[in-house]
């Protein structure tokens, strides 16, 4: 199973999809994942999942939220096929997973799993500008599994995982665009108690701070804790990192490696993780702020049957999924799923769809702003693992049915460059981009 090139490649690309949920409906309690690193206060006491609807008294989205136990129609509809866009030859890579754009150059690098991060000028990759390979380990959904600049190009932030832990690396970018290996600082690490389900994106919003997606830990070792053997129980706890997007300033205080902002929407909850921005999420995988609206696009990877695209409109451009419940493990897309959970107060996806021939792992991408395909403009352009197939959605109509317009084997990112002209990665096939005819 932990083969690194065969078995252990198919379950990061799987993305944590269906992967040793067992179904039942037992309750759990709630008890602490520690922060092991930077220092947090850690909870002392146990509570059950929070209605994160009512803790925060945050802004919700425009779309709508499950307000009763019962489930709502259905968010998926048939693709058609629209005008096939061709992609570029693919530019060969040690199993990429994402590729990212420093502000002010416009540099493309490419996040190879195995820990090399490689940049990509005039069609060809260069030598490892970061090389880990010693020490990072990249079995199973493990490895380097994604990147950020800051938004002044001037530092670029890694996450890494192991079975065990999740680091966020933080390293100082040279004038020669190579990163600085004795620069590297921890910024938030945490425990992590099982193989899958990590998340793995970073981002910066529009207001200037770190996001970090993470996903609800996967399938749980041999722990005598009722948290980590039912892993399907902790994305709603405002105890764990698990399942949740966090917020952080990466810049250290006195005492600790971040500083938490003082508007995140759980900072006067007793006992939450004061970085947490929002809750329920399985497995996001590939996150985006809408550069033109601050709206968070999220492709969050289904369990059972059922994958979901997520979308949270800004408020004056800001404040994007602030205290926003994504409702898992409550939901799985519009089906409810675990009656122990709260069923009410959740954010319902924009777009969901079935395993099956369209696919069984989502990957989300970004909302397109570029020049070179104006029949894109202002759509959502997502996609899935298992299909290869690259799909748009009309924000502004999000019931009319996506549209096919690419298909590349093994996808796992799509990112827009500075000029929001799209590329895609696959961990197989390596690195292109959309083009014209």
């Amino acid at each position: 199973m932990r083969g690194r090139i065969g078995t252990s490649l198919l379950v990061l690309l799987a993305l944590g999809a269906c992967s040793n949920d067992d179904g039942s409906g037992s309750d759990s309690a709630t008890t602490v994942v520690m922060v092991t690193a930077p220092p947090t206060a850690a909870p002392t006491t146990t509570q059950p999942p929070a209605d994160v609807s009512t803790t925060a008294g945050s802004t919700t989205s425009t779309l709508e939220l499950f307000t009763t136990g019962e489930s709502v129609a259905s968010r998926q509809s048939q693709p058609v096929v629209g005008e096939r866009i061709p992609l570029a030859p693919t530019i060969s890579a040690d199993q990429p997973v994402a590729i990212e754009f420093r502000p002010g150059t416009g540099t493309a690098f490419v996040v190879e799993r195995s820990g090399r991060v490689r940049r990509l000028v005039d069609g060809a990759l260069s030598d490892p500008v970061l090389d880990l390979t010693n020490e990072v380990d990249a079995e199973a959904e493990w490895g380097f599994l994604g990147m950020a600049f800051s938004p002044d190009g001037a530092f670029v932030y890694i996450n890494e995982t192991d079975g065990y832990v999740t680091r966020i690396h933080e390293f100082a970018v040279l004038a020669d665009e190579t990163f600085a290996t004795e620069s590297d600082r921890i910024v938030y690490q945490f425990d992590q108690p099982g193989e899958g389900h990590k998340g793995g994106d970073l981002l910066f919003g529009p207001d200037g701070y770190l996001y970090i997606p993470i996903g609800d830990g996967g399938t749980p070792r041999d722990i005598d804790d009722p948290l980590y053997n039912d892993g399907r129980r902790v994305a709603l706890s405002l105890v764990t990192p698990l399942g949740k997007m966090l917020r952080i300033d990466p810049q250290p205080s006195d005492t600790a490696a971040f500083t938490v902002p003082a508007d995140n929407p759980f900072v006067d909850v007793p006992d939450a993780l004061p970085e947490i921005w929002s809750v329920g999420l399985r497995n996001p995988w590939r996150v985006a702020f809408d550069p033109a609206t601050g709206d968070l696009w999220i492709g969050d990877v289904g369990s059972f049957d059922i994958e979901e695209i997520d979308w949270v409109a800004a408020v004056d451009g800001k404040d994007a999924a602030k205290g926003i419940s994504f409702g898992w493990s409550a939901w799985e897309g519009t089906r409810r799923l675990n009656t122990d959970q709260p069923a009410a107060g959740h954010l319902i996806p924009v777009y969901e769809f079935v395993h099956g021939p369209l696919g069984c792992s989502v990957v989300g991408g970004e909302v397109y702003h570029g020049t070179q395909f104006p029949e894109l403009e202002n759509l959502y352009v997502f996609g899935d693992y298992c299909s290869g197939e690259v799909w748009t959605l009309d924000p502004k109509h999000p019931t009319e049915p996506v549209r096919s317009i690419a298909n590349l084997p093994y996808l796992v990112d799509i990112t827009a460059d500075l000029d929001g002209e799209l590329h895609l990665v696959s961990v197989v096939d390596g690195v292109t981009r959309l083009v014209v005819a």
